[in-house]
Parts: structure tokens; sequence; C-alpha cells
């Protein structure tokens, strides 16, 4: 005969089912008001929409600088229990002056205490910021020690910044805060993780240029990979190129990685490129009048030769 257990044991096992995190599938998006959505829907809505079997928990306060973020990291973590810890914050930082170290050492400790709840945490670069010259100017600087700290502590990372930048105008609502096509570009970096399709954040892939420069979210390097995303890859020749630049290009890459007299010479080398790729993003009138004249001028001279070779003859 089985023994019955005794109403006490199940009056504490149902009191233990609370107990248990009920939030597994819970990702938490973490920031500022940048998260929160000001003056248009902020991204957490858009990602909810293309993550199935997730529940998008948005965590976003206006106003907020990393160091307030770190401070309620662990009761964000205690309350939802999430899988995934979205972070992006720093906006407020580079406006008040804290320095990109600072910013970099917050963001690192908040990745830090997602991973002791168990959450995989996913950290964002800044967007950028057109409403103030001087701040927007800076961000690539807190970027690129954002994705250093990221590299070194193995921390997943979505380049935001990058997906936006080069279209910045037509995706902000007044300077600094994402409209609603910017909030989906923004999402669809953080779907791309969390279904396993992105390269930690997409946009890396400039092997050689990142190796002559240091890091993939320099601002030159970046020019680059604006370049390959926005004007190689809607073609099919230009994807070919890419394809074949990825197969190829790797070993490179280590190999002037490891000489810094070799990165030296390739930056040199790589200036010009920056320059043509530079021009065709952000001023592609100017760039085609430019190449008209060029080929006009080549054109003149060619002439100009011809002619004087049939005096001579």
């Amino acid at each position: 005969m089985t023994p019955r257990r005794p109403f006490p044991f199940y009056v504490l096992l149902f009191l233990c089912s609370f107990a248990v995190p009920a939030f597994a599938n819970n990702i938490v998006c973490i920031g500022d008001s940048i998260t929160a959505g000001t003056y248009a829907t902020g991204y957490p809505v858009y990602l909810q929409q293309k993550v199935s079997g997730y529940t998008v928990v948005n965590r976003g306060i206006g106003g907020e600088v990393t160091s307030s973020g770190l401070s309620r990291m662990s009761t964000e973590m205690q309350t939802y229990a999430p899988q995934y810890a979205l972070i992006m914050e720093g906006a407020n930082d580079v406006s008040q002056g804290v320095t990109s170290a600072t910013v970099a050492y917050n963001l690192s400790q908040m990745a830090s205490i997602a991973r002791q709840h168990g959450a995989t945490p996913v950290v964002s670069t800044i967007t950028p910021n057109s409403r103030v010259a001087g701040i927007g100017s800076a961000i690539p600087y807190y970027n690129n020690a954002i994705a250093s700290m990221a590299s070194a502590n193995g921390i997943t990372l979505v380049d935001s910044y990058s997906r936006v930048v080069g279209n910045w105008s037509s995706l902000n609502v007044d300077g600094l805060h994402p409209n609603a096509a910017g909030s989906e570009i923004i999402a669809s970096g953080f779907a791309e993780v969390i279904s396993g399709s992105s390269d930690s954040g997409g946009g890396g892939g400039c092997f050689i240029a990142t190796a002559a420069f240091g890091s993939y979210i320099e601002p030159h390097v970046m020019v680059l990979r604006q370049f390959r995303d926005q004007i190689l890859l809607p073609h099919a020749l230009g994807k070919w190129f890419v394809n074949k630049y990825y197969t190829y290009s790797p070993p490179l890459a280590d190999f002037i990685a490891a000489h810094s007299w070799l990165k030296a010479i390739v930056r040199g080398l790589l200036y010009p490129l920056i320059g043509f790729s530079y021009a065709l993003l952000f001023h592609p009138t100017m760039f085609l009048c430019g190449l008209l004249f060029l080929l006009v001028g080549i054109g003149l001279a060619f002439n100009r030769m011809r002619a004087r070779r049939s005096l001579v003859a």
C-alpha cells in the first residue's frame, strides 16, 4: 500500500511552483528613451513581431545613463529571469560627458550580471546623434570602446549604429530618437542574433580593413562596410565579389594583423578606396559630377595626344 502524502506536502509543492522562474522565454530590453520609444514606437515592439516563442519586455527608461542601468540590472534580471538581456545604453552618457571607458565598463558589468542570472547578454552600439554635432562626432569613439569591450569579454555585439547611420536623416524623429523605420531596423539586428543568423551584429567581414585599423567599428572601416551593404550587396556582381573576398581574405588579414609595419602600409593603400566609398555614399551627385569631369578630361587629353601624333606623322 502506497503511503499517502500529508496535506502540507502538496501546499509546499504548490508554493514552490511560484518560486521557479516562469520567464525562461523572456527577452528583456534594457535601455534609455531610444529603447522606450520617444515620439515613435520603440524597437522592442518590432522585435516582438520578428521573434516567435518569446515575450519581449520593454524596460527602457528615458534619460537613463549606464550607471543607473547598472544599478537596476540585478532587479530586472530577478524580476523577469530572461533568456536574453538586450542592452542599448550610452547615448545620455555621451551627452553628459561620461568617458567612453566608463560607459564600456558599466555595460560590461551589466552583461556580467545578466550572465550571473542565466541570461545571454547582447550589447548594442550607440545610435547616431545629429541633433548636436559635437556629440554626434564623439559617438564612433564610444562605440569603438564598446566593441572592444564586447570582443574582450565574449559578449555578442549588435552594431545598431552602422545599421542606421547611412540613412539616419530619414530614420530619426529629432536627430536623436529613431522613428518607426529606424526602430524596425534596430529590431532586425537583435532579431538576427536571437535567430542565429547574424555575424554578431551585422556588418562584420571587412577582414583586411579591420586588421589594418584595429577594429571593425573604426570609422574608416564603417565607411567600407556601408559601401559593401548599400552599394555592393544589392547587386549580383557585388555579391559575387563579396563572397570571393570572404573566401580568400581572412588569411591575408591575419598576416596583416600580426605585423604593425604592414598595417600602416595597408591603411595608406585603403585611404583612396575609403574616400571613393565615402563620396559615393554621402555625396553621390558631387561624385558623379567629378567622375564626369574626369572622364571628359581623359577624353580631351587622349584627343590631344592623337592630334600631336598625326602632326608628327
